[in-house]
């Protein structure tokens, strides 16, 4: 099987016990690069390619098989080797691209896996719903390539979430998440053919990636105990807080997409504005001086689009400080992702419900998620971002009831958006490397955005 892999390939790994190891057969060479640290002649996983029955092993005291595109595999075969608990997947688009892993023994968990693909742009809405159509006529057995994992006993997640819920016949889905050093694994949990039940975030061994679980698990617990009015959070079910293979299991949200999902609504000015409303009592003089401390530890060598970063958040920084009083405002709790796909609307509460916290934080400057939410339908969803749009964008803020409660002047406005972009693009050189062509055109948006605020670029 000639193909490029990556750590995507091997997103079912969270279905396994963490520190498995794992005995290679027919597999891909470059394999070593994601596995070698848990390779072993003796692995408790026995991982092979198209793998038949006849060479299956029969006495292997391995815990778990994991077959990828197996030829002649059958069910009894594996029950007869003592391998009772079996998932099957298809790998979309594929092993070695794998965004998702998405059940094929079920038409209705494979239907409502598609729930984890969260594409806006048409292009996105139309593959989603042809995704749905096929899963419905059982077409997703035939798609990408297949894996099986089978296991002696219930896996540790698939334990957990049961034991969270009551429940004990569940379907999973996978994705994959986004390339980086923070790069999650989500799990959808459904108990039989219904709705999705429980989410899981899991990290994927990497300490990085492990801090972010438990600080989404820890802002998720002090969001639901904050007497919120027009917006409401997950809830958490179970958490592990292993240093690399951290957990959380939480609540789906029973809602639908608001209307009007591309524009900031009355309903997520609300939202926005109770989240505003409290405040840890940080001021901005504080936020701005960690936030040269970012600057500074960051690496800007690694590519073009970096370096010119570092010129321009030494440039941002000095005008936000020349601001008046703009260190004498108040940080505020923020989401840290609110976009239209992270945003859904409780008919029955009349509220926001709003998912994925993982950067989120108690402490940033007031409307960084409305300057997010814009920003990103500009570069996401429209793929526009120029002079004219930049400044449409804060336009729309500072006429905003959102912008208007807190009395800002034109220049404070303009300064929280430059610390946005600064703070925001950080983030992103934070979790992923430059791309391997250079481009990167959600990074260059930002620094476009940069220089068209700064004062003489």
């Amino acid at each position: 099987m000639a193909c490029v892999l990556d750590e995507r390939s091997f997103s079912w790994r969270v279905l396994l016990p963490a520190q498995s190891t794992f005995r290679l057969q027919h597999a891909p060479a470059e394999l070593s690069v994601f596995l070698a640290r848990s390779v072993h002649p003796k692995g408790d996983v026995y991982l092979s390619w198209h793998a038949t029955d006849a060479a299956l092993p029969s006495s292997s005291p391995a815990y778990a098989l994991a077959l990828v595109n197996p030829r002649r595999v059958s069910r009894r075969r594996l029950r007869q080797l003592g391998f009772r608990h079996v998932r099957a997947f298809a790998a979309l688009p594929s092993f070695d691209d794998a965004r998702w892993f998405i059940p094929i023994d079920s038409r209705r968990g494979a239907t409502r896996a598609w729930d984890l693909y969260p594409g806006f742009r048409a292009d996105a809405v139309i593959r989603r719903a042809v995704a749905k159509t096929l899963s419905r006529t059982g077409a997703a057995r035939f798609a990408g390539d297949r894996v099986i994992l089978a296991q002696r006993h219930v896996p540790p997640l698939e334990r957990m979430v049961s034991e969270a819920l009551g429940v004990r016949r569940l379907n999973v889905a996978l994705a994959s998440g986004t390339l980086g050093a923070r790069r999650k694994v989500t799990a959808q949990f459904t108990a039989g053919d219904s709705w999705p039940v429980a989410y899981a975030k899991c990290a994927d061994g990497r300490e990085a990636a492990a801090a972010s679980v438990r600080a989404e698990t820890k802002l998720l617990d002090h969001v639901q105990a904050l007497p919120l009015r027009s917006l409401s959070a997950p809830r958490v079910l179970a958490r592990s807080v292993d240093s690399r293979f951290a957990t959380l299991v939480s609540t789906p949200v029973s809602a639908s997409p608001p209307p009007h999902r591309l524009c900031l609504t009355r309903l997520h000015l609300a939202a926005l504005a109770d989240l505003a409303s409290h405040s840890q009592g940080r001021p901005m003089r504080d936020w701005l001086v960690a936030l040269n401390g970012r600057i500074s530890q960051t690496p800007f060598a690694s590519c073009q689009h970096r370096q010119q970063q570092h010129q321009l958040f030494k440039r941002a920084v000095t005008a936000m400080e020349s601001v008046p009083d703009l260190s004498l405002l108040p940080t505020a709790l923020s989401h840290g992702d609110f976009v239209p796909w992270n945003v859904r609307f409780d008919r029955r509460s009349g509220r926001l419900a709003v998912i994925d916290w993982e950067n989120g934080h108690v402490e940033r400057p007031l409307l960084w998620d409305a300057f997010h939410f814009l920003t990103q339908v500009q570069v996401l969803v429209r793929r526009k971002l120029n002079r004219s749009t930049v400044l449409a964008l804060l336009s729309e803020i500072e006429q905003s009831a959102l912008a208007r409660s807190f009395r800002l002047s034109t220049s404070q406005l303009k300064a929280l958006y430059l610390a946005y972009l600064v703070d925001s693009s950080l983030q992103m050189a934070d979790d992923r490397p430059c791309a391997s062509d250079g481009h990167d055109w959600e990074a260059e948006a930002r620094l476009l955005a940069l220089e068209i605020l700064l004062p003489g670029t």
